[in-house]
Order: C-alpha cells, then structure tokens, then sequence
C-alpha cells in the first residue's frame, strides 16, 4: 500500500465486527443517582489476542431510553468525570474509552495486543504520521479499530437511541478516521482538531 492514496473505504475494506462486542465490568457504583461502571470491551483481533478497550459509562440510574456520546479524551488526559457529569446531566449516557493505551501513571487503560504495541501512546507518540509497512498496522488503524468496537458496543445498549461522538485533541483525529464509516454513528464533534 506505500504510495498509494487511500480513500476510507479502501482502508476500512473487510473490517468486520462478527457479533456484539462482550464486556467484562471490572466495577460499578451509583452516586447522587448516576450509575458508573468501569469496563474492558472486547476489540479487535491481532494474532491470537484480542484488544481489550479500558472504559468508563455513565448514565443517570433510572434512565430507560436516551442518546449516547462516545467520549474521546486527549491521548494525554485522565477521563473526565465533570464532562462526563455535564453530559449525563443533560440526560445522555456516555461511554469514555481510553485509546492511549499503557501508561505508566494510569492505573486502568486500554490493553494492545503485543503484536500491536505500536498502538500505545507514550511507545509512537514522535512518530505517529509513518506508515512503514501497511496502513492497518498503524496506531491510527488501531485507534479506530478500538472506537468502532466501543460504538457497536453502546450502541446495542437497550437504553442507547442513538450514538453520537465527541472527541478531544489529536483523538478527534481517530474520530474524523471512524465518523464517516461507521453506521452507528449519528453525529460527530471535534474539539481542537481540524482533521486531517
């Protein structure tokens, strides 16, 4: 593929989510009526691995039906627990997932197989504009692959409408890659991030 412009379909040709992503909640507390569960979603496959996308959700306890915001923090930024109560105050129910990947001051974050460590943050961040082999085997690729398996997996949500997306910094960029492929997203926006 090196040297050729791609278009999205080409890039996003044969991806495939086979059946509803699973997830393992880790924990779960409600508190002044919202509920927050923190979770690892089953992503995608890369050798005999699969990614597991560290995320928080959060939703107002009694909600039965409602719109749902991906949330895409800043690679560097901690989840945002204000922003995510804003949102759910207004009466959506948000899913914040990390993409960043490991990182030594986090104590939960999205698990990369090894066979894709380049899609940890802090191990590509000098370098993150290359393409030395194949454009699927990028952080970007990874990134996207991650944020499409999240949105399938709220939007099987009984209580999720709708999927809209929000994301931050350079992760608006993966937003920007995913928005005008994938089906289970509505809407998107893009805080500092023009795209690219």
């Amino acid at each position: 593929m090196a040297g050729n412009i791609l278009t999205p379909k080409a890039v996003w040709s044969g991806f495939n989510i086979a059946s509803t992503p699973k997830a393992e909640i880790i924990d779960e507390l409600t508190k002044d009526g919202v509920t927050y569960t923190q979770m690892y979603i089953e992503g995608n496959e890369v050798g005999d691995s699969k990614t597991l996308i560290y995320g928080l959700m959060a939703k107002k306890e009694q909600l039965t039906l409602a719109p749902a915001i991906l949330l895409l923090q800043e690679f560097q930024s901690e989840i945002d627990i204000a922003l995510i109560n804003d949102l759910v105050s207004k009466g959506f129910t948000v899913l914040s997932i990390d993409l960043a990947g490991e990182r030594e001051d986090k104590e939960s974050y999205t698990i990369y197989p090894e066979k894709c460590d380049y899609a940890n943050y802090e191990k590509v961040k000098g370098d993150l504009y290359t393409v030395k082999k194949d454009v699927r085997q990028t952080c970007w690729y990874e990134w996207g692959s991650a944020c499409r398996y999240a949105l399938a997996y709220l939007k099987s949500r009984v209580f999720v409408s709708k999927v809209g997306g929000l994301a931050v910094g350079e992760s608006a960029t993966v937003l920007w890659n995913v928005s005008g492929m994938d089906e289970n997203l509505q809407s998107a926006c893009f805080v500092l991030n023009a795209g690219w």
